[in-house]
């Protein structure tokens, strides 16, 4: 195929199998080539296959805050949830060629930041509304944003200079919070949830842009996630963090120079590189869900499936456009490349789409990127979004969805692109898959925590001991305090669990180990992502109990044994009598 992008491609001796490593300056083909209907959603390239060319998160609802438990995103109550969005772009030129305000100069002061931050939120306020719009009878009912890039005269996150070095700490601190504090918050008022995109700068090796999972970025991604992961913005209920942007190629280990991606050595070193960012994170006691994007510009998920990360509340995130393999309008290449490339990962954690889009053009240049029509392209990946069942999904960004930007948000209608009238008419129509409520949590109290096949035994501190790294058994009920438990209350039906042998000590996951297995104890509470615990309702007064390290995880007898001694542990829950604890008001 004749690259359409890249012109050298087809002479670089690419495949089927691999992609360009190389990509266009952002900003200038942004600039350049501009769709119809607006703004480009996102600069995306993938070597898939050759190209070269209830209570609802909308407006005025709530948004509960949400965990990852098997291969699905649940809402406190359980229930299986699914969001859907629009990417919001971050500088001025994106959000209306620069007509609608000026990019901060001093992200320290709030005043200066006022402008970028009142159209963010008004954005915000148009895309999560209800209400009928543009002579129809509902609104855009989007449920998440996604923020992604800087007004930063390089792209990046303020306070990251050219050379991949965080140089100004105090601009840095400034976007945080007169950036992206207030902008979650207000996202939360209007019913939205907010997945930030990691984009700290980095130098290139030998300038080479497809080169871009450098140590120093690596060392770079875990420096910005510690900040944002110790800021207010940890633990903000309607907050998701999604570690970078379009990871393109990387080396089977630094320093090794084989650049490269689409092979099992490439999949396995990202998840090395990923892991230690991961760990930064809740390192910094953040439970936010994050996601994992994947190599070839987010469309390389295949090897995650053999080379899983850990760590607990992780998802994928994931990009698609229709010149992704060259599928554009052929559905059944879509639905290929869709089993091949996203699908072994979907079938194991939650996936967001957080670039897509598309609309049909003259194939010319950087828009042939999304040269597709709804009735091609648009309804064949809706349809692999919705097969698989635990695909949250974007479509565009705000200059790709409102037409007549320039003259300000007050003044833009409906936009004509094709995946813009695809995504108003779509939206509306997944409410049923909105969170809801916190509800059914048990109440402030004692309660004895006895397992449903063996009702004569409870959950005991082994020896009554009170004393920190004291073992959590089954025993036969004797009314002991080490036998009785206080929830105490923390919102969306989380808890920490005080013995009551033992003030300010509480059910601890030992090592807070987010895996199979992990043995509990009793610790000094501190607030610990491993020692606070999801109580979710099962009916009947029977309560599932999954450790907010890990949601996945549940309470669970060892080896489902029903013998008095037995130590309690964590592990995955799937439904059996000893995951299911019965709470009786002592």
């Amino acid at each position: 195929m004749i690259c359409k992008f890249f012109p050298s491609c087809s002479q670089k001796g690419y495949t089927s199998k691999n992609a360009p490593t190389t990509k266009p300056d952002t900003c200038r083909l942004r600039r350049e080539f501009r769709s119809a209907s607006g703004l480009l959603a996102g600069i995306t390239v993938v070597g898939l296959t050759l190209f070269c060319s209830s209570a609802r998160a909308y407006q005025g609802m709530p948004t509960p805050k949400l965990h990852v438990s098997g291969r699905n995103l649940q809402d406190p109550n359980g229930k299986n949830v699914l969001l859907h969005g629009y990417m919001q772009a971050g500088a001025s030129w994106f959000n209306g060629e620069g007509h609608n305000y000026t990019d901060p100069s001093d992200y320290s002061s709030s005043s200066n930041c006022a402008g970028m931050l009142n159209f963010y939120n008004g954005a915000a306020d148009i895309m999560s509304k209800t209400s009928g719009q543009y002579g129809y009878n509902h609104g855009w009912y989007s449920s998440f944003a996604r923020i992604c890039g800087n007004g930063t005269p390089n792209g990046q996150a303020p306070g990251w200079d050219n050379n991949g070095n965080l140089s100004d700490m105090a601009q840095f601190n400034g976007y945080i919070n007169n950036i992206l504090v207030p902008y979650a918050q207000h996202c939360k008022q209007d019913g939205l949830y907010l997945i930030i995109t990691g984009t700290p700068s980095l130098i290139y090796p030998g300038g080479d842009t497809g080169k871009n999972m450098t140590q120093q970025y690596q060392q770079n991604l875990i420096t910005f996630w510690k900040a944002l992961a110790s800021s207010n913005l940890r633990g903000m209920d309607n907050v998701m963090f999604e570690i970078c942007n379009e990871p393109i190629t990387i080396e089977s280990s630094f320093g090794a120079g084989d650049w490269g991606s689409g092979q099992d050595k490439y999949w396995a070193a990202l998840t090395r590189f990923m892991q230690p960012i991961v760990d930064a994170i809740r390192g910094q006691n953040a439970d936010n869900i994050v996601w994992i994007p994947g190599l070839g510009y987010q469309g390389e998920y295949q090897g995650f499936a053999s080379h899983p990360l850990t760590g607990g509340n992780l998802g994928y995130a994931a990009h698609l456009y229709p010149a992704y393999g060259g599928v554009y309008d052929n559905q059944t290449a879509v639905n290929n490349l869709w089993n091949s490339n996203y699908k072994p990962a979907a079938d194991q954690l939650p996936m967001v789409i957080t670039e897509c889009w598309w609309n049909p053009n003259n194939g010319q240049g950087y828009q042939n990127l999304w040269n597709a029509s709804t009735a091609g392209f648009g309804n064949a990946v809706k349809s692999c979004y919705d097969n698989e069942g635990n695909v949250s999904y974007l479509v565009g960004m705000v200059g790709d969805l409102l037409a007549n930007l320039n003259s300000g948000l007050n003044a833009t209608t409906l936009s004509s692109g094709q995946g813009a009238t695809a995504a108003f008419s779509w939206w509306p129509q997944y409410t049923w898959a909105a969170p809801g409520n916190p509800a059914g949590g048990p109440a402030a109290g004692v309660y004895e925590v006895s397992p449903s096949d063996a009702t004569g035994l409870a959950m005991d501190v082994y020896g009554a001991s009170s004393a920190n790294g004291a073992r959590i058994d089954q025993w036969t009920w004797s009314t002991g305090s080490n036998q009785k438990w206080y929830f105490h209350p923390l919102g969306n039906n989380l808890y920490w669990l005080e013995p009551q042998n033992a003030t300010g000590k509480c059910l601890d996951v030992i090592n807070i180990n987010p895996s199979n297995g992990a043995g509990l104890q009793i610790y000094s509470y501190w607030g610990g992502l491993g020692q606070i615990w999801y109580a979710i309702n099962l009916g009947n007064g029977y309560y599932r109990l999954n450790t907010e390290i890990n949601p996945t995880e549940c309470l669970d007898q060892t080896g489902g044994s029903t013998s008095a001694g037995t130590y309690l542990q964590t592990y995955l829950y799937w439904g059996s009598s000893g995951q299911q604890w019965k709470l009786t008001a002592r």
